[in-house]
């Protein structure tokens, strides 16, 4: 499986990476990594397409980049990896070279060499090393969220918390984590039911003894 965050976190605006030590207090939080996401355009002659430039660690084990076998693919220390789609649409291969203009803070335009395609079946993506988006901004390591791996029998208290940080905008949950907090109340759903029907069996074993 491609990602393997269990939570997703968006903040409300970018912020210093800092922020990561924050989020590692949480409570139920395993693990983090840092992400960030920058709205751009791509262009190649007279086409182009508006993206979200996706910055993550080279080697991220949290949210990876995968090719068309499954093969985790690393970010290298330069140029963009993007989906096989959007390399389509723009209609370049790797060593091309896009211009990317930026659609935040002081927009800069940069020629960025296309280094590798993934195969995505959903999606038109751009990834680049982190800290390669982060010289591509001129800016210091700044993340817009981060990605994390949580204790799946803390998640409600993780969600709680969340929801009074006011500087997390979003927060996404994988099925796969929904899933498993829906078996564990339904686990104790069951557990609570077998114990009121045996209380309940003991309560009338004794009402009939006593008569």
């Amino acid at each position: 499986m491609a990602q393997r965050q269990d939570v997703t976190l968006s903040f409300v605006e970018v912020v210093s990476a800092g922020a990561l030590h924050e989020v590692e207090r949480l409570p139920g939080v395993l693990s983090v990594e840092p992400a960030r996401s920058v709205p751009a355009r791509l262009r190649v002659g007279n086409r182009s397409r508006q993206v979200g430039i996706v910055g993550l660690p080279a080697r991220s084990r949290l949210h990876r980049v995968v090719d068309a076998s499954g093969t985790a693919v690393a970010l290298p220390p330069g140029g963009l990896v993007l989906s096989q789609k959007l390399a389509e649409i723009l209609d370049v291969r790797p060593q091309d070279a896009v211009m990317v203009e930026v659609l935040e803070g002081a927009r800069p335009v940069r020629r960025v060499v296309v280094v590798d395609l993934v195969e995505e079946y959903m999606g038109t993506s751009a990834y680049m090393e982190i800290s390669a988006l982060h010289d591509l901004m001129h800016e210091a390591d700044n993340l817009s969220g981060a990605v994390v791996e949580v204790d799946p029998a803390r998640v409600d208290a993780l969600y709680h918390r969340l929801k009074t940080v006011p500087a997390i905008a979003g927060v996404a949950v994988t099925q796969a984590v929904l899933d498993s907090f829906n078996t564990t109340i339904e686990q104790n759903m069951n557990l609570i039911v077998f114990f009121n029907v045996l209380f309940s069996s003991i309560i009338a074993i004794g009402v009939v003894y006593n008569a």
